[in-house]
């Protein structure tokens, strides 16, 4: 049975310190943003099962050499910046692909 996006984010918050209001943040972040497609997309990296291309799409006008800006994301790590600052390295991107492996039943 397939599990709703709504139904992976309750599993994965109650998984979470959601106490940390920073945390609750960045999950819904990861939820509205990320999953719902809102300036990113997500796809399997070729080489490894466990880790994905979480694309942040751009929004610079054409032209200005600005382009999508790629992390490389698995449940345990991420090459965002902020993964360094956020409580237990649960960035927004992280904690999209707990939600993401979650609704597609990938095992850790």
């Amino acid at each position: 049975m397939a599990v709703t996006q709504m139904e992976a984010y309750l599993r994965v918050a109650e998984r979470l310190p959601i106490d940390d209001p920073s945390v609750l943040r960045r999950l819904e972040r990861a939820d509205r943003d990320i999953l719902s497609g809102y300036g990113y997309d997500i796809t399997p990296c070729a080489l490894d099962q466990h880790k994905y291309c979480v694309t942040k799409l751009s929004t610079a006008p054409m032209g200005t050499g600005e382009g999508d800006t790629v992390y490389i994301v698995s449940r345990d790590a991420c090459t965002c910046p902020d993964v360094s600052t956020a409580r237990a390295g649960l960035c927004k991107h992280r904690l999209a692909i707990m939600i993401y492996e979650e609704m597609h039943h990938v095992s850790a």
